[in-house]
């Protein structure tokens, strides 16, 4: 099935959606100022108006969208329990301790902190980064061609992942080796991209990174619901 690859897509919005907004700031810095019904502000702010007013009609369809998809299915992980039994309802205190206790779920959130510190590091400083010596690009440029490169880098790794893992068979094992080889290859990669002066191969290398990277997105995700059960999962 594709169920991986979709909640990797999903879970990969907001990543991609800051890689979209770095390209697009980058892109309009150059631009003067912009009025605003009088309001003079700096043309990236322009980016913030556009998003807002496309939130909007997006924001009202949650109201309207069904609260159960598969109502029958609710309560029942027929993963865990083949033979359909309930599983047994948990107060929030008890959904954490039993959470906790499963060294699969404390792992993997453990590393997707560290996963995600490292993805919030490279969002926040990489349009810097570029900007300062030895690669030394302007500012416009520099901010525009990383984010477009993010953002390409995060629906093609967040989609190869996905489809990757559903090929390969699925499953908590798998998943979990294709996390820890994608994560091993990103990291020396990382540290060449660092230390290099050249524009083209700090990009290529980049986009190795981000390739690697986003390609975890599916599998942990998938991870993370598949070693619990449905009713800790809701």
């Amino acid at each position: 099935g594709s169920k991986t690859l979709w909640l990797g897509l999903f879970f990969a919005a907001m990543p991609l959606g800051q890689a979209l907004g770095m390209a697009t700031g980058g892109a309009m810095s150059d631009c003067g100022p912009v009025d605003i019904f009088g309001w003079q502000a700096p043309s990236w702010r322009m980016v913030f108006l556009l998003e807002g007013c496309l939130m909007l009609p997006l924001s009202a369809l949650c109201w309207i969208l069904p609260t159960a998809i598969n109502s029958k299915a609710q309560g029942i992980d027929n993963t865990s329990n083949p033979i359909g039994i309930p599983e047994p309802m948990y107060q929030p205190h008890e959904a954490l301790l039993a959470l906790l206790r499963n060294s699969t779920w404390l792992l993997v959130v453990l590393g997707f902190s560290a996963y995600t510190f490292v993805l919030g590091a490279i969002a926040f400083w990489g349009p810097t980064l570029v900007t300062e010596p030895p690669l030394g690009m302007a500012p416009s440029t520099g901010a525009s061609t990383f984010g477009l490169v993010t953002a390409v880098c995060g629906v093609v790794g967040t989609a190869a992942g996905g489809m990757l893992n559903d090929y390969c068979g699925g499953g908590t094992k798998r998943a979990l080796r294709q996390v820890a080889l994608s994560m091993t290859l990103s990291f020396p990669l990382g540290l060449l991209a660092f230390h290099t002066s050249s524009h083209g191969l700090f990009f290529t290398l980049l986009a190795m990174v981000q390739l690697l990277l986003f390609n975890t997105q599916a599998p942990v995700n998938a991870v993370l619901l598949d070693c619990v059960g449905t009713t800790l999962r809701n």
